[in-house]
C-alpha cells in the first residue's frame, strides 16, 4: 500500500533536483498532462496489480511531474527544504489516494449487502 506513494515522491523529488540542473523546456510542461492522462489510462484499463510494472509507469510519470518543479525552484534559488517539503505533501496526498482507494471498496461492498438485505424483505 505504500510502497508506490513513497516511490512516487522520491522520484519526484529526483525530478525536481534534476529540474533544477535543466533548462526550462516548454513543452515538457504538455508532456506533463498527457503523463497525467496515460498513468490514469493505465491504472484503469491495464494495470494488473502486478508491482513492477506498474512502478515503473508511476516512476515515469513522476520524474516527468518533478522536473518543472525544480524549475520553480531553480527560479527562486536553491531550496532542498522547499523540495523536501513538496516531497513530503506529495507522499502524504498520495498515501491518502492510497488508503481511499483500498478503503472505499470495501466500504461500499458492505453498503451494498446492507442494502441488498433490507431491500429483499
Amino acid at each position: 500500500l505504500w510502497r508506490l506513494p513513497i516511490l512516487f515522491a522520491g522520484v519526484l523529488a529526483l525530478g525536481g533536483v534534476l529540474g533544477s540542473a535543466l533548462p526550462v523546456w516548454p513543452p515538457l510542461e504538455i508532456a506533463v498532462g498527457l503523463s497525467a492522462i496515460a498513468l490514469g489510462i493505465w491504472a484503469f484499463a491495464f494495470s494488473t496489480g502486478a508491482w513492477a510494472p506498474t512502478a515503473v509507469v508511476l516512476c515515469l510519470f513522476a520524474l516527468i511531474h518533478g522536473v518543472p518543479h525544480g524549475w520553480e525552484l531553480s527560479a527562486r534559488g536553491p531550496n532542498l527544504l522547499a523540495l523536501a517539503g513538496a516531497a513530503l505533501a506529495t507522499a502524504a496526498l498520495s498515501g491518502i489516494v492510497a488508503a481511499a482507494v483500498n478503503w472505499l471498496p470495501v466500504r461500499a461492498t458492505r453498503l451494498a449487502r446492507v442494502w441488498k438485505k433490507g431491500n429483499d424483505r
